[in-house]
């Protein structure tokens, strides 16, 4: 059932012309919003997330859709406004974007599906975002990682813990290596 169902769907969007995407992406994503928005006081509580609509026997998460949504309305901004992420006004528009439905769908206590949307950061890296942003991010999921895996195992005789001792040495360590890199570039110069 849910094979064929998912099929004549498919087949569907598949028809539509490629303007109805254009001129409906920004009204699906306002809508989805809105859903995120109110579902956290009409769901009820399932094992302690507020993100599933029940219709009868039928029960769906609008965070699945907003996925849809956000990545028409991510194509649709990059599309109509030439796009350069150099610019900071630009980056943290776009940014904006798919950032809004994350932060509602952490409102649902529901973190799994909200981490699927810090994928879009590979799609404004795609578009000419900087690198070093990125390197930032996996940094800081790097250093949280460590710090809370090993935040209970200190060294004997030691005030501190091995994961914060773990995440001064990463810390220090990057920075060694992109101190390096970008004196080898000439990016640093002689004062």
């Amino acid at each position: 059932l849910w094979i064929g169902c998912s099929l004549g769907i498919g087949f569907i969007l598949l028809m539509l012309e490629d303007k109805f995407y254009d001129w409906f992406s920004y009204i699906l994503y306002l809508g989805m919003m809105i859903l995120l928005a109110i579902t956290p006081f009409l769901a009820e509580d399932i094992n302690g997330s507020y993100s599933w609509l029940k219709f009868g026997p039928v029960s769906l998460q609008p965070a699945e859709f907003a996925k849809f949504a956000t990545a028409l309305a991510m194509a649709r901004f990059m599309d109509t406004n030439k796009l350069d992420l150099s610019n900071w006004s630009s980056l943290l528009k776009s940014a904006a974007i798919f950032m809004f439905p994350l932060l509602l769908i952490i409102c649902q206590k529901e973190t799994g599906t909200a981490i699927v949307f810090l994928a879009f950061f590979l799609v404004l890296f795609r578009e000419g975002m900087s690198g070093n942003i990125l390197l930032i991010g996996f940094c800081m999921v790097l250093f949280f990682i460590l710090g809370i895996k090993y935040s209970d195992v200190t060294f004997t005789n030691q005030l501190f813990s091995v994961g914060l001792w773990l995440v001064l040495s990463l810390i220090q360590i990057i920075t060694t290596i992109l101190v390096w890199i970008y004196s080898k570039e000439g990016r640093i110069t002689a004062l």
